[in-house]
């Protein structure tokens, strides 16, 4: 009896769900998901409480709770004491990126131990004199090389001309715009990425030809071809390179060409008329008369269909219940009976 009953609810509780009924389950609290120094947090970021924030970056023992709060906080002079004594990396770097200073910033770049930190402080700076210092000083050349791209005076540029680092030598090359160099550098350097940084600054057609054509590495090639402008070239190499990315970019490259054609090319009258024709809505679409019925077709139907599965669910729950009350009258007539029997 019990199985019955149970089946019967089990039914009943299946066709209430296909009418996207839930059974209410308690939802566990933010609490449990989040920390609770991180909810007080976002309390008073909410409240805008600068002091609370300010204790949250200097003094939390979760560097990414110190991280959170960094950025929502703008006072340089903490930003400066963050940047300069936190122990943890990332929240130093993300203290150095909101700095302004571009003295510190100079600092920052030549002493802090963490290279993604003197990276950081080294791109921030727009100072002449604090980038021509870091240039000269620093001990990283990745970090020079960083700082000769920001240079703007050609003569100290040309001070790093016999530096022996590849990352240096590409960086003085394209801050002098020497295509010489260029040239140069993308023959006698093996390093595919700093080749093709170089191939971006070039525009001779036929240096471009040649290592669109004859280049050992294909990245190269793809750079090369896509700066390509001869069409009969572009279809050749789009047809029969051997490598399919440069095939993919020679075609890429030959229809960015033929739209910039077309787009050059003045438009006769009639094709003007024609376009305009056709950018007209009232020619170019038909006119479509909107039955103010169908709306109310459509939430007739809506209602009706809502009104079906309600009736189903209620017929559904009926017959079960009756079935088994039919059952429980059955199994008492039984031990009735049974009792009655001498």
């Amino acid at each position: 009896m019990k199985k019955i009953i149970m089946m019967c609810l089990l039914v009943t509780t299946w066709l209430l769900s296909l009418r996207g009924m839930e059974i209410p389950i308690d939802q566990p609290s933010d609490s449990e998901f989040w920390p609770e120094e991180y909810l007080r947090l976002m309390e008073a970021v909410n409240q805008g409480d600068k002091a609370t924030l300010a204790k949250f970056a200097k003094n939390s023992d979760d560097s990414a709770i110190r991280y959170s709060a960094i950025y929502y906080i703008h006072d340089q002079p903490l930003l400066e004491k963050i940047a300069k004594n936190d122990s943890d990396s990332k929240v130093r770097q993300a203290a150095v990126i909101k700095i302004q200073n571009h003295e510190f910033l100079s600092d920052i770049a030549k002493n802090d131990e963490n290279e993604q930190v003197r990276l950081s402080a080294a791109k921030k700076t727009n100072n002449q004199v604090v980038i021509t210092e870091i240039a000269r000083s620093t001990k990283e050349d990745w970090i020079r090389a960083e700082a000769i791209k920001k240079l703007e005076d050609k003569d100290v540029i040309r001070e790093f001309l016999k530096n022996e680092d590849i990352a240096v030598r590409l960086a003085v090359a394209m801050g002098l715009d020497d295509k010489i160099l260029l040239e140069k550098f993308v023959k006698d350097i093996k390093n595919a990425v700093l080749r093709w940084h170089a191939v971006e600054k070039l525009d001779d057609q036929t240096f471009l030809a040649e290592l669109a054509k004859n280049d050992i590495d294909s990245l190269v090639r793809q750079v090369a071809t896509w700066k390509l402008t001869d069409k009969s070239l572009l279809s050749e190499l789009a047809k029969n390179d051997k490598n399919e990315k440069v095939r993919d970019t020679a075609t890429r490259k030959l229809t960015e060409l033929n739209k910039m054609e077309t787009k050059e090319q003045p438009l006769s009258p009639a094709v003007i008329t024609n376009e305009t024709k056709q950018s007209n809505p009232e020619t170019q679409l038909p006119k479509i008369t909107v039955n103010s019925t169908d709306d109310e077709s459509l939430k007739n139907k809506t209602t009706t269909t809502s009104l079906k599965w309600f009736f189903m669910s209620m017929i559904g729950l009926l017959f079960f219940s009756f079935f088994a009350v039919f059952l429980l009258i059955r199994k008492l007539r039984i031990l009735k009976g049974e009792k009655t029997k001498p």
